[in-house]
């Protein structure tokens, strides 16, 4: 019987042509019904490269095995950045001249970021973390 737990799917082993990614996507196939792309659709990491994520969600739904999506927004950036990708960096350097431009700055980059990625896997994303 296949598990509903989602294993982290990472990038080297999913998509990797070697024996050990055969015997990953096996495993996979064999045990799960659900996963979970480890870092391919993290904001940082999907922009970074895109492909990977594309390919991840494309092979993982051409074998009927439900995809949740993680994440879209990283829940600290507004206090540390330390998961925020370069573009909503800019947001620390405009609230240091002018705040209401910074935090509109922010909302609608957030609001793009969520609309592009889940318009793109829309259907093929069962839900988000």
């Amino acid at each position: 019987m296949r598990s509903s737990s989602a294993p982290r799917c990472r990038r080297r082993r999913l998509l990797e042509q070697s024996p050990d990614g055969e015997k990953f996507r096996g495993n996979v196939l064999s045990h799960f019904n659900y996963a979970t792309l480890e870092n391919d659709l993290k904001w940082p990491g999907f922009l970074e490269n895109p492909e990977l994520a594309r390919k991840g969600v494309e092979w993982l739904s051409a074998h009927n095995i439900s995809i949740r999506g993680h994440n879209l927004i990283w829940p600290s950036f507004t206090s540390r950045l330390v998961h925020a990708p370069a573009v909503v960096q800019k947001y620390k350097e405009l609230a240091a001249g002018d705040p209401q431009a910074a935090k509109k700055y922010l909302r609608e980059t957030c609001a793009d970021r969520v609309l592009s990625v889940t318009r793109e896997f829309s259907g093929r994303i069962r839900d988000w973390t």
